[in-house]
């Protein structure tokens, strides 16, 4: 159908304002190409006045118009949402769910089995180019179209396909972890300005620091604890600081937080069982 949308978005929350923002940003697509439709019309209109991007009346409507869905509401809203949309749904159609409470035999009964089903989990940073998403998909889905998605997201971050198995394990690794840098920068910057520095140029220099330090592990292929003794000279001020975040707990702080993002993820699961 020629009067398709490429991509169609239901819901209009901050992950998929920031996918949609991600993919204007580096050109993947037209902003005439992607639709969206929610039930909070403040915000739809706030992101087609930024984006251009096709503000669409229902979900249903949608769903006829479009080619890949991407569902962006809240779990509790998915099983509601995908039921009333299967008698639009093509057999061509691909949907998308960016939720972590549902499994793909979960996603495929909600919908009849009408069309293929992917899952991703993708992260905020997608707005800047610089996301993280990981993508799983059934054994039957050809791989055009699962390459399809991996282009979606390639387009504003780096992408993993991963197994189904390991997608609990994801919103500790990268998709609740951006909370965790943002409050490690602003303690980072707190210090900074209690020594004096201006806070905005506080912000600058440890988000640089920490930008570079990603790219360092990213590009580098060296373990991190390599590249931290590198920067730690013997006897030196860094050693002293990193001896005093040892002493403070700041490893095992890290792991207890990570693991109860995991913990809620896997309760969110059982309740919508």
């Amino acid at each position: 159908m020629a009067d398709r949308f490429q991509y169609g978005f239901i819901g209009c929350g901050n992950m998929v304002s920031a996918i949609i923002q991600g993919m204007i940003s580096s050109q993947f697509c037209p902003s005439s190409q992607i639709g969206v439709s929610s039930r909070t019309q403040s915000r739809i209109q706030a992101l087609s006045k930024d984006t251009d991007i096709v503000a669409v009346q229902s979900n249903q409507e949608l769903a006829q118009k479009s080619s890949i869905i991407i569902v962006g509401v809240k779990p509790a809203q998915y099983p509601t949402v995908l039921h009333e949309i299967t008698s639009s749904l093509h057999s061509d159609t691909l949907i998308v769910s960016i939720t972590p409470s549902f499994t793909l035999a979960q996603l495929q009964h909600m919908i009849d089995h009408k069309c293929h089903v992917l899952r991703a989990m993708p992260n905020t940073p997608l707005a800047v180019g610089c996301g993280m998403t990981a993508i799983c998909a059934p054994d039957d889905v050809p791989a055009e179209i699962r390459q399809k998605v991996v282009d979606l997201f390639s387009s504003c971050g780096r992408v993993e396909v991963i197994p189904e198995t390991l997608m609990d394990v994801v919103p500790a690794a990268s998709g609740s972890s951006p909370a965790f840098f943002f409050i490690i920068a602003e303690a980072m910057a707190d210090a900074v300005v209690m020594q004096g520095m201006p806070r905005q140029q506080a912000y600058s220099f440890v988000a640089q620091t920490m930008l570079g330090s990603a790219k360092m592990i990213l590009e580098s292929g060296k373990h991190p604890g390599q590249l931290k003794d590198e920067v730690c000279s013997p006897g030196g001020s860094t050693i002293a600081g990193i001896a005093k975040l040892e002493e403070m707990g700041l490893r095992g702080t890290i792991i207890s937080g990570m693991n109860a993002t995991w913990e809620k993820i896997k309760e969110m699961g059982k309740k919508t069982e």
